[in-house]
């Protein structure tokens, strides 16, 4: 089934593996045995081609070839499961990376899920389980890759013993009760005794450990104490507004900013609305601008050589330098401050997005390649969700400065909006009219800021669940 000749591989002159040499018959189940460092998971990679060899040859029934590549499934040591999926969609991830799970294809993950003492646990995230539940899931995955080879790197670490002889790959079961898809298997452990008959599974009641702070209760905190500054800061101004007797055109009181933005209460709501559909369209040009470009620098690196240097100049031209421009160009309607929001904010995004596909993780790309998943399949599945946490990183900075580019905008050349209104107060120096305009931009900011963290929130949840056991709150028991 497969024979190994010769195969060597050194680093940095050390000899890791020199001229070895194994054959394998099909419907064999065979243990490398040795201490930590000896090569055995250097020696998985080299056979499936993450890593390149000094020399050796490698047949599979007879037939030369490079390496194991689609031929063979692979368990590294690590789980690397991905957060935002369930365990039941990781251990599918090889089926998904070819199109949509079957009736048939769930079934089976729910067998293989009963066999691993994984039952009923398909639909927890891999931050809600156990690091052992974990290590489970990504063996079921590696039997739901549906290979005629298996190399598996210390698969039973995370196995109960009494539920080893009932693992669904040979050496758990009979080989003529297996499924075609794992004839042939390779494992590997440091020793026999290596891991200790664990206990069975059982619920563990956490009467020593402290209960964990809610992530909403701790916002709530910072949301008060953020309101309790302000309106310290807010009693200040009024006391030193009242004390000094500053005149109100130099410095109007909070109570006489407040009193004026209740009676102009419709003509500030007017102008406000307008200058918010101008950030919000200025946030979505740029997001659909910036999602495509920062893909684009992604994959043709040639290309980020080139317009890098471009985006970065393009930050150094005063905004409002442009603004006069913009507008001779587009008029005085709302699309030249669109246009202006965009500039501002197009380049944070850009970055921020295009950081995130470079941060991936080296390990979890290996993955996908030694799945064989194509480009689309990756980026929909791996590449996306683990950029979106910088995604929305830079649509918060997007979201605190958009309201600049459009007011920029307003001043330059306009008949309505927040940035008009101001320009019209201040040269009638109704001071406290300006105020007020500055009080509700820095409320839309807010606003907008606000929202983008509760969509963070939801989108990006991996992000907030912990990583270990679930804990549940009122019993305060983890699943093990």
């Amino acid at each position: 089934m497969l024979e190994i000749n010769s195969l060597s591989k050194s680093f940095s002159g050390r000899s890791v593996l020199s001229d070895f040499s194994l054959l394998l018959p099909e419907g064999s189940f065979t243990v490398l045995l040795g201490p930590s460092g000896c090569g055995k998971s250097t020696l998985f990679r080299l056979l499936m081609g993450t890593l390149a060899s000094d020399g050796g040859e490698l047949y599979v029934r007879g037939k030369p070839c490079a390496d194991l590549l689609g031929q063979a499934a692979y368990m590294p040591q690590k789980d690397l499961l991905l957060p935002w999926l369930t365990l039941g969609e990781n251990a599918l991830l090889p089926v998904r990376t070819k199109g949509r799970p079957s009736g048939a294809d769930l079934r089976r993950m729910k067998e293989i899920f009963g066999l691993l003492g994984l039952a009923d646990s398909e639909d927890y995230y891999p931050g809600e389980v156990s690091g052992g539940m974990a290590q489970r899931c990504a063996l079921a995955r590696t039997i739901l890759f549906e290979s005629p080879v298996a190399l598996l790197d210390e698969p039973l670490s995370a196995v109960d013993h009494p539920r080893r002889g009932r693992c669904p790959y040979p050496g758990g079961q009979s080989p003529s009760s297996l499924t075609p898809a794992h004839e042939d298997c390779r494992g590997n452990c440091h020793g026999g005794s290596e891991t200790p008959k664990p206990p069975e599974r059982r619920a563990v009641e956490n009467k020593g450990l402290p209960s964990l702070p809610s992530r909403r209760r701790g916002d709530m905190k910072g949301i008060r104490a953020s309101l309790l500054f302000f309106l310290f800061f807010l009693a200040l101004w009024e006391g030193a507004c009242r004390i000094w007797d500053v005149p109100p055109f130099l410095l109007p009181a909070p109570s006489r900013i407040g009193a004026l933005m209740i009676e102009e209460a419709p003509l500030l709501l007017d102008h406000s609305l307008v200058t918010l559909a101008e950030i919000l369209l200025g946030i979505l040009f740029s997001v659909c601008a910036a999602i495509p470009l920062a893909l684009l620098l992604f994959l043709f690196p040639s290309f980020d050589a080139a317009l890098s240097p471009l985006l970065v100049a393009s930050q150094s031209i005063p905004v409002f330098a442009l603004a006069p421009l913009l507008v001779v160009w587009l008029g005085y309607g709302m699309a030249s401050k669109v246009l202006m929001a965009s500039v501002i904010i197009f380049f944070p995004l850009t970055i921020s997005l295009l950081e995130g596909f470079r941060s991936c993780d080296p390990e979890l790309k290996s993955l996908f390649f030694l799945m064989g998943a194509d480009f689309p399949s990756t980026l929909r599945l791996l590449y996306w969700p683990s950029a979106l946490p910088y995604f929305f990183a830079g649509l918060k900075v997007a979201v605190s400065v958009a309201a600049i580019g459009a007011v920029l905008g307003e001043w330059v050349g306009s008949t309505e909006g927040l940035g008009f209104l101001m320009m019209q107060a201040n040269a009638r120096l109704r001071v406290d009219r300006v105020f007020a305009g500055l009080f509700l931009l820095s409320f839309l900011s807010v606003f907008l800021w606000w929202g983008v963290s509760l969509a963070e929130r939801n989108v990006v949840f991996w992000m907030s669940k912990q990583y270990g056991n679930k804990q549940n709150s009122n019993s305060g028991r983890f699943i093990q």
